[in-house]
């Protein structure tokens, strides 16, 4: 994996937090594999599209940064990025399992778990 393969997927990870793409739906399932599978904080599971109309129906931006950020390379086509962030008074930790297809990146799977 190269540098700049590295900095596309935390690069993409961060445009899943702005309202550019959230507002989208569009842009949201250009990043969203259509095998997209996420876990919320609360446990609640999540398609694509799910996650497409919940997000677009309230599109507010993730402030948090992302921190202790590592890419684990499963394979030349997955990678899994993992990082905490701050969300309030609390502390998440992100995982994504990123796919490599069609000459594109997408993820494919997401869990947030807050830290307690």
């Amino acid at each position: 994996m190269t540098d700049n393969e590295v900095a596309r997927i935390i690069h993409l990870e961060r445009s899943l937090n702005t309202v550019e793409v959230r507002a989208r739906p569009e842009a949201l399932l250009a990043i969203l594999d259509e095998k997209f599978v996420e876990i919320d904080s609360t446990g609640r599971v999540w398609d694509a599209k799910g996650v497409a109309e919940a997000l677009f129906r309230n599109p507010e931006p993730h402030d948090g940064e992302m921190e202790d950020v590592f890419l684990l390379k499963i394979s030349d086509e997955i990678q899994l990025l993992s990082y905490s962030s701050p969300s309030g008074k609390a502390m998440n930790r992100h995982t994504s399992v990123w796919l490599h297809k069609a000459d594109k990146w997408r993820v494919i799977f997401h869990q947030q778990t807050q830290v307690i």
